[in-house]
């Protein structure tokens, strides 16, 4: 074989080793995400303006038939 043939083959097993590992370290964001669940009080806070203007909306906007 040549040795061009053979540095080629050689980079890409270094390149494959290095992306397995880089795969299995514990700084993946997906981890990250997964360990910080939010809480159901959390989610409630965040989507608190956004109930606050649909109330607005639908007490201003809507008429009340008798």
């Amino acid at each position: 074989m040549s040795k061009k043939f053979l540095s080629i083959i050689g980079c890409l097993a270094v390149m494959m080793v290095t992306f397995i590992i880089a795969g299995c370290s514990d700084n993946n964001p997906v981890t990250a995400v997964l360990d910080n669940k939010p809480t159901v009080a959390n989610q409630l806070r965040q989507l608190r303006p956004y109930m606050d203007a649909a109330n607005t909306f639908n007490t201003y906007s809507t008429k009340m038939r008798l």
